[in-house]
């Protein structure tokens, strides 16, 4: 029974290990690596002091991310003052499938559903090895060229 139990935490461990590390270091599912992971979990691990800290004040986690702005520096990548808030609250209209964009006050957001869209896979092989690329329905394909000088 010991064993039985120890195997299943084992499971369960591993399978959060792991999906913390799908969404956390590697890039949109791909194998490569975020190279803002580290201040990212930071950032996290700081929002969810905070919101430990201050769960029984007057202040919670949604006013932390709704009145406070990030500044540009070198833990982000961003180029000017944002306000998460703004962001979040802006509406956000259909542009073509799977396609939505919002604009409010300077601050533009894009939003792209990869499931709302019918893609066509081709396929090309760049230095011997065979590289499948998805361009959405109506779009044309890129050259074997252009193919080559991304990969």
């Amino acid at each position: 029974m010991k064993k039985k139990l120890f195997i299943l935490f084992t499971i369960i461990l591993s399978f959060l290990i792991s999906s913390f590390f799908i969404k956390n270091i590697f890039i949109a599912n791909t194998p490569k690596i975020n190279p803002f992971f580290a201040s990212n979990i930071s950032k996290k691990i700081t929002l969810g002091y905070l919101s430990l800290k201050n769960k029984f004040g007057n202040r919670s986690i949604n006013n932390i991310a709704s009145n406070d702005k990030i500044t540009p520096g070198t833990s982000n990548n961003f180029q000017a003052t944002f306000d998460i808030g703004k962001s979040l609250s802006i509406p956000l209209n259909k542009i073509s499938t799977g396609i939505y964009a919002g604009e409010r006050d300077d601050i533009k957001v894009f939003k792209v559903k990869t499931d709302e869209v019918d893609w066509l896979e081709y396929t090309f092989v760049v230095d011997g090895k065979e590289i499948k690329i998805n361009v959405p329905k109506g779009e044309l394909a890129p050259s074997q060229e252009t193919v080559e000088e991304i990969y």
